[in-house]
């Protein structure tokens, strides 16, 4: 993906590594996030929900086999209530139909 991108260059980016048959044991997005969130640029949070309603039809499952390990590096992305939600649909696009793992930072990351 480009170094900096929009959720629509995320997505496009993903789509094209599912749809090349790519698989990967590990993932690691490194981007700027919160609690419940991560983002590029100025384009808005990718949250929970988001990605329930904009990926879990998009079949990314496929790039994880089984024990995959899905990693979200931005500040924060997995504290509280909302970062387990937000870890929960990371699972639900992911790993739905192999398993594996999906965490994220609960802190700053100094």
């Amino acid at each position: 993906l480009p170094v900096r991108c929009t959720n629509d260059d995320f997505v496009k980016g993903v789509d094209a590594l599912a749809a090349g048959g790519q698989r990967f044991d590990q993932i690691l997005f490194e981007t700027h996030g919160s609690p419940g969130a991560i983002g590029f640029g100025e384009d808005g949070a990718i949250t929970a929900q988001w990605m329930r309603d904009n990926l879990k039809t998009r079949h990314w499952e496929t790039l994880c086999p089984p024990e995959a390990r899905v990693y979200f590096n931005g500040c924060n992305v997995a504290e509280g209530e909302e970062g387990w939600d937000f870890l929960a649909a990371a699972g639900e696009v992911f790993l739905r139909s192999e398993g594996g793992v999906v965490f994220g930072q609960t802190s700053l990351g100094f």
